[in-house]
This record gives structure tokens, C-alpha cells and sequence, in this order.
């Protein structure tokens, strides 16, 4: 009987850990989260959302309600518009989380109703349900993800990847304090995107492009940076020339499903295209305005290594999945090629940006968007490590996972605490702070805050020494 259970718990090893992984990020949200405060719509979520209050309450998306009706929307953080050079009123962002968000704010629109709460898109269940929302897209990932990983790795590998990848990197703050946020979203559309770029090679069916294409747009629509994600299928299973020709050749052949995709991608992308026609009068409209990226001067090592947001300080587990570029190269050499040249891109295209530390958050939060894709370097050093004939490896790994299992717990609670400052953290503070040491009034004079108006004209703020 013991025997049989232990069989179907190493068949079932990825599932375990993909509920108990879900159960305890459930725990996480019930237990402490801003959506009980009215704090989920707040910051850049105000842009991200903004349209649908916009457009199902006020049905006004030019927003002239916002100097009509005499509200300082702005000092309540409901709406920041941006002045176009016709001197329209443009969200900032684009429209793609909205998207998102809209099954959750009928929700919220009917609850509001159904107990007598106001149903301007601001209140109590509005903050909730979308909250929600971004919970709910973070569980679809995360299913989605087990059957990437098991497309490659065992049920072990694949298990133990997730597990790390929620509880051991900044992800957990996120999907549990801000999943509202497009970072988590992202996660899980790229989650889903990754699985039917896999499925279509297989079988290439009308059926998986038709979801492809929805995938697609909606990932473009949410950023369009997103478009880097599409080297994954554009280079998987490419590991010489004469793979990328016949790669190419399989495209043209398939043309018909290719144009469909694009087709697909292209009407959902549609309605923002419209809306910038509308409130700009151009079809295609730059609505962050006076900021830009500084391709000549990235920040590459400040947001590896730096204290104020440096991802390898705040996330130290992912050095293994950097690491695991080489395993993978020597192991899965069909997966090396769209992963290692999206990192390069990614990393220099995300730290090219003048904020290339993205304002206030936790670690470097711009990376959490692409963590499904360093699942894949991540498993290749975990395959490497537990088929160690000498089991030694394994248990430090665990010891691993377990340190900083808890260092990210620690961590998080500095941050929510504001011991971990949302941008102006420095070495010294760092360390005054770390593992929860107790602080006292004089920690807050090591606090070094950026200088926002130097960065965005393409200067160097501060003087940073990675080592």
C-alpha cells in the first residue's frame, strides 16, 4: 500500500507541488492584501484600469468629465491622463490589462449593485474583484507552465522549478500583493503562449493558431514590448542554419495559418489603435510622454547587482537559472537558442529604459514578466543537480531553496514595512537592514531616493560600484 503511494506521488510530483504551490498563495492573498484597504487601484494600475470606468461609467474615454465635473481625480489616484500634442487627454498605458480586468469588473459592477456599494469602479468590490483577477490569470499560468515544463523534464524537475519560481523570487510579492499588476498577467499569458507554440510545431492544427492569436494580441496589447516573446517560437528547435531555414520553409508552407494568426492578433490589437485615433489623432501614438529609452546607455549591471533593485540581490535564486544556460546548451539545445538570445535582448532592452529600476517595487519586477522562460535554463540545472550520483548535491540545493525560501518571506514583510524602501535602497541600508535585523531613526538617513529628473534626461544619477 506505502509502495502504491509512493509511485503515484513521483508520477503526480509536479501536480502536488502545482496545488500546494496555488494553496499557499491563495493563503497568501486571504490572509493579508490591499484589496481589503482599497488599495488594489492605485498607482500604475489607476492607467492600466482606467478605461473601463471610463468608458462604462462615465462613457466619456476622452475623459472631459475629469475638468467638467469638478473631482480631482488625480489626488484620489483614479485617473492620470497624459496631454497629446492636440491636447487631448490619452491614457498612459495601453489598453490590454483593461481587457483583462473587464470579466472582473462586471463582477464587481453586479456585487456593487447587489449591496448597495457604489458602482463608480472605485469601491470595495471593485478593489477586490480585480485583485482577483489577477490571482485567477496567475493559477491558469501555472497549469499551463507544469505542461511546458513536462513537455522537457521530469515531474520532479518540473515540480521543484515551480516551487522556486512562486516562493523564491519576487514573483510571490507580486502574485500576492500586487497581482494587479501586468507583471503577473504577463507571467501566465506567456505561460499559455509558450504551451501553444509547443502544441502547434506538433501538430499545427487552425485550432491552436486561433488561440496563438488571441494569446498574441493580448500580450502585445498589454505591452508592446511583448513582441520580443515571439523569438521563442521563431528560434525553438533551431540549433544550426540549415534548423532556421527549415524553419522558415515551415512557415511559408503553413502561410495560410500564419496570416491567421497575425489576422487574429491584429483585431484585438484593433480597438487601441481606434482609441489613439480618437484622442490623439494618430493611429499610432507614443503615450508615455517625455520618456524614452537611452539604447547607448543601458543599465545592465545596476539592475543585476544594484541594492536599490538589483535583480539577483532581491531574487539570488535566479543566478542558478543563469547558470542553467549552460546545462541547457549541452542538454536541450532545441530550447538554448530562443532563450539565451531573448535574455540578451530582454535584459538590455528592459535596462535601457531611463527608469531602468521601474519606479517603486520590490526586486526588478520587469523581469517577473519573462520568468517562464528561464523556468527552462532553471530545470536544466535542477535536472543536473538531482541526477548527481552523489545525493550530497540534491540536499544543499534543498538547503537552498529553504534559505531563500525564507529570505524572500523576510524580505517581503521589510517591504511591505517600507524597511526595504520602494525605490531609494542602498548598500548601507541594505545591510543595516538585512535578515531583519532591528533598525533604528537613524536607517532612514541611508535612504538615497533617485533623482528622477537627471534620469530621464539620459544622466547618470548616482555613482554605482557593482563590487
Amino acid at each position: 500500500m506505502l509502495q502504491n503511494l509512493i509511485v503515484l506521488f513521483n508520477k503526480n510530483f509536479s501536480k502536488v507541488f502545482l496545488i500546494g504551490t496555488i494553496c499557499f498563495v491563495l493563503l497568501f492573498n486571504i490572509n493579508e492584501s490591499p484589496w481589503k484597504n482599497n488599495r488594489v487601484i492605485d498607482w500604475d494600475v489607476t492607467s492600466y484600469y482606467g478605461y473601463l470606468p471610463a468608458f462604462f461609467i462615465h462613457q466619456d474615454l476622452s475623459l472631459d468629465f475629469i475638468e467638467k465635473k469638478g473631482t480631482n481625480y488625480s489626488e484620489k489616484h483614479q485617473f492620470w491622463p497624459e496631454i497629446a500634442p492636440n491636447g487631448g487627454k490619452v491614457i498612459k498605458t495601453t489598453m490590454g490589462m483593461s481587457f483583462s480586468y473587464s470579466p472582473f469588473f462586471v463582477l464587481a459592477h453586479i456585487e456593487a449593485k447587489l449591496f448597495s456599494q457604489k458602482q463608480d469602479g472605485f469601491s470595495y468590490p471593485y478593489h477586490k474583484w480585480i485583485h482577483f483577477s489577477g490571482v485567477f490569470y496567475f493559477i491558469i499560468g501555472l497549469i499551463f507552465l507544469r505542461k511546458v515544463l513536462l513537455e522537457y523534464f521530469s515531474e520532479v524537475v518540473s515540480g521543484l522549478t515551480i516551487l522556486i519560481i512562486v516562493c523564491c523570487t519576487n514573483a510571490l510579492y507580486y502574485c500576492s500583493f500586487q497581482p494587479a499588476m501586468p507583471h503577473i498577467t504577463d507571467f501566465s499569458l506567456l505561460s499559455i503562449f509558450l504551451y501553444f507554440s509547443i502544441k502547434w510545431f506538433k501538430f499545427q492544427t487552425y485550432k491552436t493558431i486561433f488561440y496563438l492569436g488571441i494569446i498574441s494580441g493580448l500580450m502585445v496589447l498589454i505591452r508592446p514590448t511583448n513582441l520580443l516573446f515571439f523569438l521563442f517560437p521563431l528560434l525553438l528547435n533551431v540549433s544550426s542554419f540549415k534548423g532556421f531555414s527549415n524553419k522558415i520553409k515551415l512557415f511559408f508552407y503553413q502561410w495560410k495559418q500564419i496570416l491567421l494568426l497575425g489576422v487574429i492578433s491584429f483585431l484585438i490589437i484593433l480597438p487601441q489603435l481606434f482609441y489613439w485615433k480618437f484622442t490623439t489623432d494618430s493611429y499610432v501614438f507614443n503615450s508615455y510622454i517625455g520618456e524614452t529609452f537611452f539604447w547607448s546607455n543601458p543599465h545592465i549591471l545596476e539592475g543585476l547587482f544594484s541594492y536599490r533593485k538589483g535583480w539577483l540581490v532581491y531574487s539570488p535564486i535566479m543566478v542558478f537559472s543563469l547558470i542553467g544556460l549552460f546545462f541547457l546548451y549541452v542538454k536541450r539545445r532545441d530550447l538554448f537558442l530562443p532563450v539565451f538570445l531573448f535574455f540578451i535582448i530582454n535584459i538590455y532592452l528592459i535596462f535601457s529604459w531611463w527608469s531602468w529600476w521601474y519606479g517603486g517595487g520590490f526586486g526588478m519586477r520587469s523581469l517577473i514578466d519573462c520568468y517562464p522562460l528561464l523556468c527552462f535554463p532553471l530545470a536544466a540545472f535542477l535536472n543536473f543537480i538531482i541526477n548527481r550520483k552523489t545525493k550530497i548535491y540534491s540536499i544543499l540545493f534543498i538547503l537552498i531553496i529553504i534559505l531563500t525560501f525564507k529570505l524572500n518571506l523576510i524580505q517581503i514583510h521589510q517591504y511591505k514595512s517600507a524597511v526595504i524602501h520602494w525605490d531609494g535602497m542602498t548598500k548601507e541600508a541594505f545591510w543595516a537592514s538585512f535578515a531583519g535585523k532591528k533598525i533604528d531613526a537613524s536607517y532612514w538617513d541611508l535612504i538615497k531616493q533617485p533623482d528622477y529628473d537627471r534620469a530621464r534626461n539620459g544622466e547618470e544619477e548616482y555613482d554605482f560600484k557593482p563590487f
